[in-house]
Formats: C-alpha cells, sequence, structure tokens
C-alpha cells in the first residue's frame, strides 16, 4: 500500500486503489475509515480490506498530509481496538510508495502510515519501492504473511524505506530483508542503492519484535548496492523501564544474515548511491541515561536468534559504523555520549538474550550475557565513562548517537 504525499494528480496505471488524502475534521489525522478517501480510479467508497480488484498495489495521490500519515487507528476512529483490517486475502503485495504511472519520487514526499491500535494483516509489504516510504508503528498489531522489503529501487535515486516502532507487536512471517536493492537493464535507475533503515525506540506499550525466516541486511550485495541500517534506541517504555527491544528470530529455518561488500562511487560521508556493494550497519541512540550496574552501564540486547549468525562479503557477521568505515568485529567497543557523559560498551555476536518475558520484550541485565556458543547479538556494558572536554564536544555526531568503535584491526571500508 501507498500511503502518501503525491502533488501530482493520481496516475492509476493498474486500476489501483489510491488514497486521496482526505481528512474527515476529526482530528484524529488521516481516518482509515473514511471512505472518501478511497478511491478505485472511478469509483470511491471502498476501503482497502474491501478491496475487489485484481491488481495487488495500493498508490496514492493526496497533495496534502500531516506528519502521521495515513492513520490507521479503529481504537479512535469510530471502530473496536479489536478491529482486523486483513487486506493479505486479497491482495498479493501491498506497497508504500509504490507508483502508478511515470512516477520518479521528485516531489521530494515520503508515503507514510501510522499504526496506533487494532490488526493490520498484509501479505508482502515493500517499503520505498519507487519513493521513499515509512510505516511507524505506536501500538496495535501489525502482522505480515508474506515478508518485508525496505528500500528497493525501481526508480532513479530512490528505494529508501523506513520501518520505524515504538510499542505493540510486529509479527513477520516471512523474510524481512533492510536495504533489498534491485536492478535492472531496462531501467538504468535502479542502479542506484537501496537504503532501508529498522529503527526501534522503546518508548511505546509493551510488545515484541518477531520474525521468522531470517533478517537480512543489505539484501543484494551484487544488483545494485544496498545500505541496511538498523538502529537501536536506549528508551523508558510505558512503565518507566530503560532498554532496548531486540528483534527475535523465532524460527529456525532462518537467521540473521549480514552482508558487507567494498562500494564503488561512493558519495560523501559514505551513503551515496553507489553501483555495486553493500553495507550493513548499526547505530545505538541513548534517549536516556542507561542504568549503571556497579561500574557499568546495563548489558543490552540486539538481536535474538533461534538458529545461526550468518553473512558473507568483507567483515561478514559483523555490522559497520554508520559511515561505513569501521567494522564493528567481535569484541569491538561501542561508545556512546548521552548528556556530557560517555557510556562503553563490547559487542558479541555469539551471545545469549534470556528474557523474563519474550512477549514483551522484557529481560534484565544479569540475562544478557556473552558465551563463546550462542548465537544471539548483545552489549555488555564496560566500566569506562567519561565527561568529553568542551573542545571535544563539536566532534560528537550529537547526544546519543553511537559515535565510536575501537577494536585491534581494520577491516574493508563498507
Amino acid at each position: 500500500m501507498s500511503a502518501a504525499v503525491f502533488v501530482a494528480a493520481p496516475k492509476v496505471a493498474r486500476g489501483d486503489l489510491t488514497y486521496t488524502g482526505l481528512d474527515d475534521g476529526s482530528g484524529s489525522g488521516q481516518n482509515w475509515f473514511n471512505t472518501a478517501n478511497w478511491w478505485t480510479g472511478t469509483t470511491t467508497g471502498t476501503l482497502p480490506e474491501g478491496y475487489t480488484l485484481t491488481t495487488a498495489n495500493i498508490d496514492a495521490a493526496n497533495a496534502v498530509m500531516p506528519s502521521v500519515g495515513v492513520l490507521f487507528d479503529p481504537a479512535n476512529q469510530g471502530k473496536s481496538a479489536t478491529y482486523i483490517a486483513n487486506l493479505a486475502i486479497k491482495l498479493s503485495s501491498f506497497y508504500v510508495s509504490r507508483a502508478s504511472g511515470s512516477f520518479d519520487g521528485s516531489s521530494g514526499f515520503s508515503d507514510k502510515l501510522t499504526i496506533e491500535s487494532g490488526t493490520l494483516i498484509t501479505s508482502t509489504t515493500s517499503l520505498g519501492s519507487d519513493g521513499p516510504g515509512i510505516i511507524v508503528q505506536k501500538n496495535g498489531a501489525w502482522v505480515g504473511n508474506g515478508g518485508l522489503k525496505i528500500g528497493g529501487t525501481n526508480k532513479s535515486s530512490m528505494g529508501s524505506g523506513t520501518y520505524e516502532y515504538h510499542g505493540g507487536n510486529f509479527t513477520m512471517n516471512n523474510q524481512t530483508q533492510v536495504g533489498s536493492a534491485t536492478q535492472s537493464a531496462a531501467d538504468p535507475g535502479s542502479n542506484s542503492a537501496a537504503i532501508g533503515k529498522f529503527i526501534i525506540y522503546n518508548d511505546g506499550p509493551d510488545g515484541a519484535l518477531l520474525v521468522s525466516n531470517g533478517f537480512s541486511v543489505s539484501t543484494n550485495k551484487s544488483n545494485g548496492g544496498s545500505i541496511g541500517i538498523v538502529e537501536f534506541h536506549y528508551s523508558l517504555d510505558t512503565h518507566g523501564v530503560g532498554l532496548t527491544r531486540p528483534i527475535q528470530n523465532t524460527a529456525f529455518n532462518g537467521s540473521l544474515s549480514i552482508v558487507n561488500q567494498d562500494f564503488t562511487n561512493i558519495g560523501p560521508g559514505g551513503i551515496g548511491f553507489p553501483m555495486n556493494g553493500a553495507s550493513s550497519r548499526l547505530n545505538l541512540v541513548l534517549e536516556a541515561a542507561p542504568t549503571i550496574i556497579g561500574v557499568a552501564p546495563q548489558n543490552l540486547g540486539l538481536f535474538k536468534d533461534a538458529n545461526k549468525i550468518g553473512g558473507n562479503g568483507s567483515w561478514p557477521k559483523a555490522f559497520y559504523t554508520m559511515d561505513g568505515g569501521t567494522g564493528y568485529s567481535q569484541g569491538a567497543t561501542i561508545s556512546v555520549a548521552y548528556s556530557g557523559t560517555m557510556y562503553s560498551w563490547t559487542i558479541s555476536y555469539s551471545g545469549l538474550i534470556t528474557f523474563t518475558n519474550a512477549s514483551t520484550s522484557a529481560y534484565v541485565s544479569s540475562g544478557i550475557t556473552a558465551p563463546t556458543n550462542g548465537n544471539d547479538v548483545v552489549l555488555i556494558g564496560l566500566g569506562e565513562s567519561l565527561i568529553p572536554e568542551p573542545g571535544s564536544m563539536a566532534l560528537l555526531a550529537g547526544a546519543g548517537s553511537l559515535i565510536l568503535a575501537r577494536r585491534r584491526g581494520r577491516g574493508k571500508k563498507a
């Protein structure tokens, strides 16, 4: 489904259902259940869950949209909080930024869908196919039966996709791909890099991020180049507990795959549009000061893997810094500044996350360990903290951003 902001008139080339961006005046944002918002090219009044056409794409053509984008919030839009919108029954694909006609993203707007309550069931989902696409989940449940692709390119210099989680339940029943480039001889513009972002906050209601059949970062290293970014925020949840929420791979037929390959024609800052290559990047952001256990910040969980961690290319099974210049190898130190204090962890790709309640992503510091035979990605707190000198503050990428990695050797630049 495309949920979003276009300035052009609707261009329905496949009989797609189009979101026109009308507001119902309730103050609740772009109401999903206002049937006047949905247009089939000839008629209005059909919601996506009542879609009867045979094509698989839903495009957006709205000229004005608030920051929330299209709002799926049945609890506050005249429906029950338990309302289920099952799009997977009739649609084989669900897009955010899949354009009809010749749209190339030149308007500069991002298509956006926000999930606040209820349950949304989709089939194969793509974020950022023809233009920037965003899904923000603040609560409720999103169930994907066909997998998720974030950042796939069909048009020139496009393909940026973002999934942003705050709370609720995210369940993907097939592979999740972050940075999933495509390449086509018929479309030279698709040679540009796909940038996919998977951002996890911990500031919303209880819930879990569950994936099956693998979680892959920078999927297609040889097809146009891709950059996959996974960003964890240390936040205080609704109970006032500070944690990161790990991504849980629940099926033994999949694994966490971390791919890195050298780029060519890289752009400034390492996030350009190269012709080839792949880069898997990790970011940690502190929204609050972490709990100190003894002299070290609390241990944190990132990925709970049911099978193994795989990958290929230079520095396989290892993430890179946000600029793509330094690899976080096993045992590397990751330091993050918050409110004038630097907090440090070592990263382990053979760790173990033991939940106190996996359904709510709850754990305690002692439940995050770093044995040599585990499959999980964890951060182990170090008793290293400092207050930067005033002259060094300008070097920080911003309070709470991951800015430093120290390791024994250097890998290839990705």
